[in-house]
């Protein structure tokens, strides 16, 4: 049965992964603040030798599903930071059933924290995945946001890499962008192992454990009788 100390593994697991969730998230809300500020708008290449100019964001962009991740992910963070903590201190700690249990409610609620954020996610980016931008339209708006259909950051880059940019590379964002999406299955399963492992240690710490050791008899007499019985 997994003891305490092994708590360690799990908890250290899931500060890695959430740490990572958290950083990818972090870079695409960096990037499209830079976007947004600084760049502004893209030179797209047209029929003609001039093209025309698009907003680097549409106007109907959804960055829900990037705060819902970002707020799992710093939970997680957070949380297996104190349960290292919590982890440590169960050396001087005899009373500890009641922690056990506390940190398992706190996983159990983070599970279904992750576990939500997935299937928002993923429903949402399915639900966009074929929009596509209408070229005319978008050079008709004169670099103005582009005011059809709904995206999420990950769908709108997409449609944007399929235009020909000029002196502009998107690969490497759109990229970061799917592999946040992603990252978020990986993550789910160490929260689910790490919940796992403590709702098993707590269980084991609830049952009563049968003594290892035996018990002295002594006789009286000349013989001093001592036998060891064996529990």
């Amino acid at each position: 049965m997994p003891t305490k100390s092994s708590l360690l593994v799990p908890y250290f697991l899931l500060l890695v992964f959430a740490t990572i969730e958290l950083a990818l998230v972090s870079r695409m809300v960096a990037f499209l603040h830079i976007q947004k500020t600084q760049v502004k708008t893209y030179q797209a290449l047209g029929s003609d030798s001039l093209g025309f100019k698009i907003h680097v964001l549409p106007e109907k962009l959804s960055l829900n599903q990037g705060h819902t991740t970002n707020g799992a992910a710093g939970y997680g963070l957070v949380l297996s930071i104190a349960l290292l903590a919590i982890t440590f201190s169960f050396r001087n700690d005899t009373k500890h059933k009641r922690k056990l249990l506390a940190m398992t409610i706190l996983l159990g609620l983070l599970v279904l924290f992750i576990m939500s954020a997935f299937i928002y996610v993923f429903a949402v980016t399915y639900l966009t995945s074929d929009n596509r931008i209408n070229t005319r339209y978008a050079q008709s708006m004169n670099g103005a946001p582009y005011p059809i259909d709904s995206w999420t950051p990950e769908t709108w880059y997409k449609a944007l890499l399929l235009l020909p940019l000029a002196n502009v590379d998107l690969t490497g964002a759109y990229q970061e962008m799917v592999a946040w999406r992603w990252w978020i299955f990986p993550y789910l399963m160490a929260s689910i192992l790490a919940f796992g492992w403590t709702a098993i240690v707590w269980i084991d710490e609830r049952v009563p454990k049968r003594p290892s050791h035996g018990y002295v008899v002594y006789g009286n007499g000349d013989d001093g009788l001592q036998r060891k019985i064996a529990t």
